[in-house]
């Protein structure tokens, strides 16, 4: 969900200091492992993307050309290879404003993503993209789709979509199925009922743990790098610390469950020094992105300093902007 321009670090999240931890869990989710956000897309969107697309994160600030108000968005995404852009927010509980909200984040980000068609710039595109919702707490009042349609003249004319997934509406053998595994974070809050309580007589604890055995066992079982199953792994920690924080003894099954190794052997990772090498692999992806943007603008033939700029709108660095392009041959 949109918020002030704070952010939590993964630091903050591992040591439960953030104030905002579904919101936080979701960026760290996003940021540590974005290769995982694709069967998310796929699922949301009736896509097929393969695992090894390019996802990209642009910058999830968003200034307001009319009144200069900064909204900070969840999720802004390019594929890179597709040049497909998508924006989505992860909505806790349901809210009535929500299509305006959606609506207002969408116009910040098309505005900024204008491409003019002349040298006076008299004539332009706007670049849209798909908007969705991912929300966590049941309530029958949300709907798996949202629609506007504008209405001119008393015309009716085009019909805005947003798609919604709903946790809810999976079981943990499901996610595992369709390798959702950036929402395993998450999967606590389809076993919420009414009550705001996770256990009921209905629903014993046996089922709740067997359930998320399924999940961790797939993760364990999984192609995901040690990086991916460490985080994944972390982050439905931290989750469980704050969804289960008054209900003490599911909280010691979660504990049980053995996520525990990985979450160490992932923190481990940065006392031994092991993480240079995850965050070299993360720098080394962020010069091909800046290649391919830098590719893909000048093939539409714009010049150089164009697709520089560019590149900085997508808050490159200079060093890293100059360390791409450097001895490339164009």
């Amino acid at each position: 969900m949109a918020k002030e321009n704070t952010k939590a670090t993964s630091t903050d999240i591992a040591k439960g200091t953030s104030n905002t931890p579904y919101d936080d869990s979701f960026r760290t989710m996003l940021e540590e492992c974005p290769r995982l956000l694709i069967p998310v897309i796929n699922e949301m969107f009736g896509t097929s993307y393969s695992e090894d697309t390019t996802v990209f994160l642009t910058k999830n600030e968003q200034v307001n050309a009319v009144n200069h108000t900064k909204r900070i968005t969840d999720a802004n995404v390019v594929l890179l290879d597709k040049k497909c852009r998508y924006h989505l927010e992860c909505q806790t509980v349901y809210d009535g404003s929500m299509i305006q909200r959606m609506l207002t984040y969408d116009d910040d980000i098309a505005n900024h993503n204008i491409e003019y068609l002349n040298s006076n710039k008299s004539n332009a595109c706007r670049i849209r993209h798909k908007s969705g919702i991912i929300y966590l707490k049941k309530d029958s009042r949300i709907d798996k789709t949202l629609t506007v349609t504008d209405i001119e003249d008393g015309v009716p004319g085009k019909t805005h979509r947003i798609e919604v997934l709903r946790i809810w509406d999976y079981t943990a053998e499901e996610l595992v199925q369709k390798k959702l595994y950036f929402l395993f974070p998450f999967s606590f809050f389809f076993f919420e009922k009414k009550n705001g309580k996770v256990k009921t007589e209905k629903q014993p604890l046996s089922v709740f743990a067997d359930s998320l055995k399924v999940l961790y066992n797939a993760i364990r079982k999984s192609n995901l790098t040690d990086w991916e199953k460490g985080i994944t792994t972390e982050v439905m920690h931290v989750v469980a610390e704050n969804y289960l924080k008054n209900d003490p003894e599911l909280l010691e099954e979660v504990a049980k469950m053995g996520g525990t190794a990985y979450m160490t052997k992932t923190r481990m990772a940065y006392d031994e020094g092991v993480s240079y090498g995850m965050r070299e692999g993360r720098l080394e992806e962020r010069r091909t992105a800046i290649t391919k943007i830098y590719r893909s603008i000048l093939s539409t033939g714009k010049t150089p300093k164009d697709a520089i700029t560019t590149l900085r709108e997508y808050e490159f660095t200079e060093e890293e902007i100059n360390n791409a392009l450097l001895n490339q041959k164009w």
